[in-house]
């Protein structure tokens, strides 16, 4: 029979022991521990911060973004006087964004108003001048019947 140079041998004296592996030592295991808890830090860090500010931040690489946005504009023109939203701020429908100086707009009110007023003086006198004219020629017609006769 043929004897086995490994078995045997006497190369090693403690034939149960292997040789420490590099996972088996304390230290190489506390680093290991270390990284995966910092690697699980980070990655909690980033899910917070991205759950509270980067999911609203839009990001492109050709200049396009498909957003919901819209271009504001007045249907008339003046001096915004407040400003009731910030840049950026999401709104409903029908909110009230700003406030126009409303003095320009009360003394083109005033101004039409007396104008109208002005026009009513007007009609009236125009309804005067008009009895008086009638009763002219209701004169006139008098005159000339009882110089007819």
């Amino acid at each position: 029979m043929v004897e086995d140079p490994t078995i045997g041998s006497g190369d090693h004296d403690d034939v149960g022991e292997r040789p420490a592996g590099p996972l088996k030592s304390v230290r190489v295991r506390l680093a290991l521990l270390v990284v995966a808890i910092a690697i699980v830090g980070a990655g909690l860090v980033w899910y917070f911060d991205h759950q509270n500010r980067g999911k609203f931040m839009q990001k492109t690489d050709n200049a396009y973004v498909a957003a919901d946005s819209v271009v504001v504009a007045p249907k008339v023109a003046g001096y915004v006087e407040r400003v009731f939203v910030s840049a950026n701020q999401a709104v409903r429908k029908g909110q009230q964004l700003a406030e126009l100086d409303p003095r320009e707009y009360l003394a083109q009110s005033e101004q039409i108003t007396s104008q109208i007023d002005t026009a009513k003086a007007a009609v009236e006198t125009s309804r005067s001048q008009i009895a008086e004219q009638q009763a002219t020629i209701v004169q006139a017609r008098a005159q000339a019947a009882s110089a007819r006769a």
